[in-house]
């Protein structure tokens, strides 16, 4: 609760960071390259996590992207698909699998 997150540039030095850190320097490159991006918060659940309960949601928050491509939102979650999948996981979130 008391992580302040990093800059973009922070970021490439430290190599280490979370979720929002990784997606406030993809929104970064994308603003670098004139595409036109967004920073989505919200939250991930793990099998059996409650997505009712308080506890759980602040324990699952999260952060991923979008960027507009051939006039839609194509959603990008830099911190699940680091490895270079284009799946989330066996995580449920409100990224949509559609997308």
């Amino acid at each position: 609760k008391e992580y302040e997150g990093q800059s973009p540039e922070e970021l490439l030095t430290t190599r280490v960071g979370i979720c929002g850190d990784f997606a406030n320097l993809f929104q970064a490159m994308c603003n670098k390259a004139g595409v036109k991006s967004g920073y989505v918060r919200g939250f991930v659940f793990e099998e059996g996590d409650s997505k009712n309960s308080r506890r759980d949601r602040e324990n699952n928050a999260h952060a991923w992207n979008y960027f507009v491509f051939g006039g839609k939102k194509v959603y990008v979650d830099t911190t699940f698909m680091a490895k270079g999948q284009l799946k989330v996981d066996e995580r449920v979130s409100n990224l949509k699998k559609s997308n």
